[in-house]
């Protein structure tokens, strides 16, 4: 396995974080190398259209693909990190269980279905491809209910609200029982009424769901940016090498099938995240919609007596009228009873 790569400053960084922090160096080394066999300062000048085989700029994807290191880690790397079975694992016995599960697809089901019962088991669940929607459900979902416990949420709804015309990918029928039982028994939705409060008991200045994805875009958009330089600066000398769709589009086929074989506990595992992903967002939609329908009711309510009343306080007389009409309704109803009994017995 490569050697780590010693960091800089103590913030935290990716050479902290599995697989990146093995993952980085080996890589590293690999362009350096390729780099020095073609000289520091020498331009690229090879007539080669395809990005994920340029020989001597980057490691081709066919021979990244079947690398000591990918088996190791890449390779149904999301399956293994789940289960605790990854090169970083405390278990001493998790390189075994990972070589068998490749050799012995039966068992490599056993540790799939083992990561699939976890992932039923988180609180939430997210997709790197739609991050900011994750973020989203992570906000109301996760942020909110932390928020609450601290006492520092007002939480308003109508600040973080989709549109009707939201056009969110359905990837599961809203009926699914699995993952209906696993948003119903881990997120516990029917005991979140809290969340749709409105109220702000707290005062001004307290944190919101909106006031979080407020941040988090403002994160995020400097978060690009800064990333986004960086990726021109460190593949500067390797243009040639831009992994961009189109190139993608180059990779020959029988390369796909065969990461796609070598992936396939983390594709299904992938497509049982998408339905989880898909219901907890039904599900949030569906809350919103029910504290929208409260916060009407309680408008309405409050305008029915806003017309009864004035200043909070109700007149006498409005208070007698009242009681009458209740009255009036009861005896009436007690009537009605009675002719109906009385009736019944002229039949007999």
């Amino acid at each position: 396995m490569t050697t780590r790569v010693l960091k800089k400053s103590r913030a935290v960084s990716t050479l902290d974080i599995w697989p990146w922090k093995y993952l980085v160096p080996w890589m590293r080394e690999d362009l350096f190398s390729r780099r020095d066999a073609r000289g520091i300062d020498k331009v690229h000048s090879s007539k080669k259209v395809n990005a994920y085989d340029v020989e001597d700029m980057v490691m081709p994807l066919h021979q990244y693909i079947n690398d000591p290191v990918a088996h190791e880690i890449i390779h149904n790397g999301a399956t293994f990190q789940i289960t605790g079975l990854t090169n970083n694992s405390y278990f001493d016995g998790a390189h075994e269980v990972r070589h068998c599960a490749r050799k012995h697809p039966d068992l490599g089901r056993i540790v799939l279905e083992v990561a699939k019962n976890r992932l039923d088991q988180m609180l939430y669940v997210g997709l790197t491809e739609d991050h900011e929607e994750s973020a989203r459900l992570f906000a109301h979902m996760v942020g909110a209910q932390v928020l609450l416990q601290s006492g520092t949420l007002s939480l308003d709804l109508k600040e973080d609200l989709h549109s009707e015309t939201d056009s969110h990918p359905s990837m599961v029928e809203p009926g699914d029982e699995e993952a209906s039982e696993h948003l119903n028994n881990t997120h516990g939705w029917q005991n979140n009424e809290a969340l749709n409060s409105t109220s702000d008991e707290q005062g001004k200045g307290n944190m919101t769901v909106g006031k979080l994805m407020e941040a988090y875009e403002t994160c995020i958009a400097k978060l690009r940016k800064s990333q986004s330089s960086r990726r021109k600066i460190s593949l500067k000398k390797v243009e040639e090498a831009n992994f961009s769709k189109e190139a993608r589009k180059l990779v020959p086929e029988a390369i796909l099938k065969q990461i796609i074989s070598l992936n396939s506990l983390d594709m299904e595992l992938y497509d049982h995240a998408k339905k989880i992903f898909t219901q907890e967002h039904l599900m949030l939609k569906a809350q919103q919609s029910m504290a929208g329908q409260h916060r009407q009711l309680a408008e309405q309510e409050e305008g029915w007596i806003g017309t009864m009343c004035s200043d909070g306080t109700c007149s006498p007389w409005v208070v007698v009228l009242l009681g009458l009409g209740i009255t009036t309704i009861l005896v009436l109803a007690t009537l009605a009873v009675t002719t109906r009994k009385r009736t019944s017995k002229l039949k007999v």
